[in-house]
């Protein structure tokens, strides 16, 4: 643009100036090389997941007994979100809490190398010890949870999940089921 009188300078600009008058996104191609979580390509932007999130467990207020929250396995899948570890969504702050209540490489130990599927997921987690008959309870109010961040995760378009019913145990809050979170294959 001309500065001094705001309008757009004539041919022979500089492709790697930004025009001040394109606002620049990022769309997420099928055609892409590799998939997200194989690149340095964000998954997704931290505000879209705490939508998403919001979405899915606003309507079914989660039991104090079950907490959900997010696994980064791996830093830059969400873009936002500063490294590996697990965050609880606090929709009250409308921030993400990392937890060191839940070590995150331990969870990745305990699953093993073929068991880490993506590196983002959303674990259910069972706050504190319950009998066993509570636990099935949790563990199916989590698949509940579940289905409705699925159904959400539907409407963006090109993300995909899939839920493993029991992961690993932690011994303050032991993982009843992971929502595993990754690219859509065309």
């Amino acid at each position: 643009m001309n500065k001094a009188a705001g309008q757009p300078e004539a041919a022979g600009h500089h492709p790697e100036q930004v025009e001040p008058w394109l606002i620049p996104f990022r769309i997420f191609r099928s055609d892409q090389a590799s998939a997200a979580h194989d690149s340095e390509i964000p998954l997704l932007h931290v505000n879209t997941l705490a939508q998403m999130l919001y979405e899915a467990f606003r309507l079914k207020d989660p039991a104090h007994a079950l907490t959900p929250g997010v696994i980064l396995f791996r830093e830059g899948v969400v873009e936002g979100l500063p490294g590996p570890g697990v965050y609880i969504p606090d929709f009250r702050q409308d921030a993400f809490r990392l937890t060191d209540r839940i070590d995150v490489r331990r969870i990745r130990h305990q699953l093993g190398p073929s068991g880490l599927k993506a590196p983002l997921a959303v674990g259910y987690f069972q706050n504190g010890s319950h009998p066993e008959e509570e636990t099935v309870r949790l563990r199916g109010k989590s698949a509940d949870l579940a289905r409705g961040l699925s159904a959400v995760l539907s409407l963006h378009g090109n993300l995909t999940d899939y839920l493993d019913a029991a992961g690993p145990e932690h011994p303050d809050l032991p993982l009843l089921s992971i929502q595993w979170i990754a690219e859509a294959e065309d």
